[in-house]
């Protein structure tokens, strides 16, 4: 039985390079935001599906820990140096991903990272995918719903060239 690889993680230098460049011109919102951008050797799946990448709100512990890494003062952390959001990338995957595509998974993910304005100016949030379907359920019953209907929509505007493998979630 082989050995099962043990767990890294390390930064994802080419993913934030790759966001630096999608922040000012899709996610303004984002601007001020702290992201951590990581690589993990370890292949997470949801569903029956291999994930590429994750995005998540932080909370507060993850924030000040963020905060020990971020700031560069390892003997003062604080909570508001840590990080909004931690974006978590398949490495092994990513090797093997063709620039277009890793744009797109990058912008993909930082689509999850919100902004709703409040009464205190403003928080962070995690968004959901704009919509979640079963192709079988379109087959079936057609775009039954606004957002299906959106997405199909937008998706009859512009042919994106994209390799058959195997089914992936992001």
């Amino acid at each position: 039985m082989a050995k099962k690889e043990e767990l890294r993680i390390w930064e994802a230098v080419d993913a934030k390079d790759v966001a630096e460049g999608l922040i000012p011109k899709y996610h303004e919102h984002l601007e001020q935001a702290k992201i951590l951008y990581l690589f993990t050797n370890q292949e997470r799946k949801k569903c029956d599906r291999v994930r590429l990448a994750s995005a998540a709100k932080v909370s507060g512990l993850q924030k000040y820990l963020s905060s020990l890494h971020l700031s560069g003062d390892l003997d003062a952390p604080a909570v508001e140096h840590g990080a909004d959001f931690v974006m978590l990338f398949d490495g092994n995957r990513w090797e093997n991903l063709t620039p277009a595509q890793r744009l797109a998974l990058v912008d993909h993910e930082l689509c999850h990272a919100g902004w709703v304005a409040d009464d205190d100016g403003g928080r962070f949030i995690l968004r959901g995918h704009t919509v979640e379907e079963f192709t079988e359920v379109i087959e079936r019953h057609g775009l039954w719903r606004q957002d299906v209907e959106e997405m199909a929509r937008v998706m009859r505007q512009l042919p994106l060239p994209f390799e058959r493998t195997a089914r992936n979630v992001i």
